[in-house]
């Protein structure tokens, strides 16, 4: 796994060694069948293709046909590698071959748009594909076509948004839709209704996080324009976060905290062993792993001890999955002065 992420970061890795690591975890998979080995060969497929396009057909073929004969119980790496392929050939031939067919129709669908999202094709091509998948009734299927087109970001990308998004109803869709309309290229596309039925559809029923993701997201695109209407519609707004989002400025101008420097603080010569968190509903204790994660339990206990963490809310709660805190912020995107 760590030399798949060397390769993707291109750090300098050469074809027969990007080569052999592949054929090893195919080998491994074909061997052991379910495992995490098929993740690695996914990963590794996808290395193998963006680095050396040039000399994947010939591999990519043979794992996709490889891993396509074992049966449906590699299915899933099968077909990370036919998507691969057909990306580099900007084409459906691998994909439709490698036994998609096993696979739920979402899966299915997502698979295609991966192709078109990856491919080396012109951009009107691409979203003349995605086009015909945005009719997808899954909301999966639909947010992947919504990073593609954001990938994308062409203007004919924004108009295949702006239609999507008279009818679109996911709030997690609609958020992805909106932020292709933060550049100020697409006022024209967008026009000033669109904005408005948007906030007419999504404020009032925006309580949980995913609910609120369409409304930060019309918030944003008010603060960068002269939309009166828009921002009183969103200036009555319960959580502190659509307010802050509508006194921000453009994404060029805003102001975010401290630039991030490249080095953490220097590691002490003893780590503590844990942490305890004081909150509101009682206390956390934390175990930290001191040997594989040294830099960021010394930079944890840095912050703690300097009272950086006192009084942060949990800006983000889902129920059964995840509660992140710690961002002065309260949005997810701000931290600390430095990185690890």
């Amino acid at each position: 796994r760590a030399f798949v992420a060397a390769s993707k970061r291109s750090l300098g890795v050469r074809v027969h060694d990007v080569t052999w690591a592949l054929q090893a975890a195919e080998a491994k998979v074909t061997h052991d069948g379910v495992g995490p080995w098929q993740h690695v060969v996914s990963e590794g497929c996808a290395t193998f293709a963006a680095t050396f396009p040039a000399d994947a057909r010939p591999l990519l073929r043979r794992v996709v046909d490889n891993l396509s004969a074992h049966g449906p119980s590699l299915t899933h790496a099968a077909c990370a590698c036919a998507v691969s392929l057909d990306a580099i050939d900007g084409q459906l031939n691998a994909v439709r071959r490698c036994g998609a067919k096993r696979l739920a129709p979402k899966a299915r669908k997502r698979l295609e748009v991966e192709v078109a999202r990856r491919a080396g094709i012109p951009s009107e091509r691409r979203v003349s594909w995605l086009a015909k998948q945005l009719d997808a009734p899954q909301p999966s299927v639909r947010m992947a076509i919504a990073r593609a087109l954001l990938d994308d970001g062409s203007a004919q990308a924004a108009r295949l948004a702006a239609t999507q998004l008279m009818t679109e109803e996911d709030p997690v869709v609609a958020a992805l839709l909106l932020a292709l309309f933060e550049d100020h290229r697409y006022d024209t596309v967008l026009g000033r209704e669109l904005p408005l039925m948007l906030a007419t559809r999504f404020v009032p029923r925006a309580k949980g996080t995913a609910e609120l993701a369409p409304v930060l997201a019309l918030a944003r695109f008010a603060a960068t324009r002269l939309l009166p209407e828009l921002r009183a519609a969103l200036a009555t707004h319960p959580d502190p976060r659509v307010a802050d989002a509508l006194r921000r400025r453009s994404r060029l101008t805003r102001v975010e905290g401290p630039r991030a420097r490249t080095n953490p603080p220097p590691q002490p010569s003893s780590l503590p062993l844990g942490a305890r968190i004081q909150t509101a509903r009682g206390d956390v204790v934390l175990r930290f792993e001191r040997a594989l994660a040294p830099s960021a339990v010394a930079a944890f206990a840095e912050l703690a001890r300097s009272g950086f963490y006192t009084g942060l809310p949990f800006h983000r709660v889902i129920a059964g999955f995840v509660a992140q805190g710690g961002d002065p912020r309260r949005d997810g995107a701000g931290g600390a002065a430095f990185t690890v």
